[in-house]
């Protein structure tokens, strides 16, 4: 079921400074790239902003970050240096500024989660691996000592009385958040990641629809499913592969990613579908890549919210993800794409076919630019009641 995400504005007051903690500032990753994009935009807007970051590693180096250095090395001194200097610097902070969480901080006026529990993901992105794996996987990860530190964590800014709203990406986190940790529903807000609209279109598939098919030299009768991921076995391509058999030989399927896709070429080879299947590696052209699909497909076991989704979305791509996809929210059935209730290749075969059928004119873009999105933030960082009721009583 599509989340109805209302759009609005309001007034900001500016002598309110936003101050945002995260581990590693930088252009690149999911949350540290969130975080670079908001910076810029609060910036943009002229709201006071500071960074409280372990590591910066942009090229931005003036007085708005902060940099409080990481214990090095491995990711358990590094999430527990950063929580526990972190902790440090809140109870310095002026009382009219307001406190944003990207990362394992506790105690902020509002945290920002593009996960559900730590250990709901260890549990849920097990499910997709072959026994042996997932028996190497689950030692691995029990030898791990940060797989033991951040559920501790977890608990401390889950059950802080000083945070006032946490924000979730998806209802999939929503839901395991209330479910794990009993926090009241009116505690969340739910705001999906943004797409630069900029670069994701439909204005953007016209233009570029044939680029790639020509290169590939397809004949215009191809129906094309794209895939893309750096993990093949948590995003179910094993199934999307098998599900080739089941559709007409007109059919073809684009994987994009740059793992080793030696495994999978031997299973399309088993199946007979290998004259069908186009490993492409590492795509840099994102938009291109969706421009040449008839349909994008994304069986994913598990993914808190799944931003090739809404890309593929935004770009006027009928789409099909699971029920454990956090961006299952973006999905208007018989509209833009199908959920898969569950994950086999005659489900997934059945769904394409539904999604070739779908009306092209009938199809709704669901998601949201990134200034939508940071507006949304905004809104509720600087909510009127928030900072008469909370900001004023510090």
């Amino acid at each position: 079921m599509q989340r109805n995400y209302r759009k609005h504005t309001m007034n900001y007051p500016l002598e309110n400074k936003i101050i945002i903690f995260i581990r590693t500032f930088s252009r690149y990753g999911g949350v540290e790239n969130f975080c670079f994009r908001f910076y810029n935009y609060l910036k943009g807007k002229n709201i006071n902003v500071n960074i409280i970051c372990g590591e910066n590693k942009t090229d931005i180096k003036n007085e708005d970050i902060i940099e409080v250095k990481l214990w090095k090395p491995g990711r358990f001194l590094k999430t527990l240096s950063f929580y526990l200097k972190s902790q440090k610097y809140i109870k310095s902070i002026d009382k009219n500024s307001v406190t944003l969480a990207c990362g394992k901080v506790a105690h902020c006026d509002f945290y920002r989660t593009g996960s559900s529990s730590h250990i709901d993901f260890l549990i849920k992105s097990s499910v997709g691996y072959p026994p042996l794996k997932f028996i190497m996987k689950a030692i691995k990860r029990a030898l791990n000592p940060v797989n033991y530190l951040n559920p501790i964590l977890e608990s401390k800014i889950y059950n802080s009385k000083h945070t006032k709203k946490i924000i979730a990406i998806s209802t999939l986190v929503e839901n395991e958040l209330t479910s794990r940790f009993k926090l009241p529903k009116n505690k969340i807000v739910v705001i999906p990641n943004g797409i630069d609209k900029t670069k994701f279109s439909l204005k953007n598939k016209e233009k570029l629809i044939n680029t790639l098919k020509n290169r590939l030299t397809f004949d215009e009768n191809k129906i094309v499913i794209g895939f893309c991921s750096t993990n093949f076995e948590l995003k179910g391509l094993h199934f999307l592969i098998s599900s080739l058999q089941y559709l007409p030989e007109d059919f073809v399927l684009l994987v994009a990613g740059g793992r080793n896709p030696s495994k999978y070429i031997k299973l399309a080879k088993k199946l007979k579908v290998d004259n069908r299947v186009y490993f492409l590696g590492k795509v840099d052209n994102m938009p291109e890549f969706y421009a040449s699909l008839d349909v994008f497909c994304h069986p994913s076991f598990y993914d808190t919210f799944g931003s090739v989704v809404a890309e593929a979305i935004a770009m006027h791509i009928p789409t099909i993800t699971a029920k454990n996809v956090g961006a299952k929210d973006l999905i208007i059935e018989g509209v833009n794409g199908y959920i898969l209730e569950k994950i086999n290749e005659k489900l997934i075969a059945e769904m394409i076919q539904k999604c070739i059928n779908l009306k092209p004119e009938n199809f709704i873009d669901t998601t949201l630019s990134d200034d939508e999105v940071f507006q949304k933030y905004l809104d509720v960082l600087l909510d009127e009641n928030f900072i008469n009721s909370v900001l004023s009583n510090r």
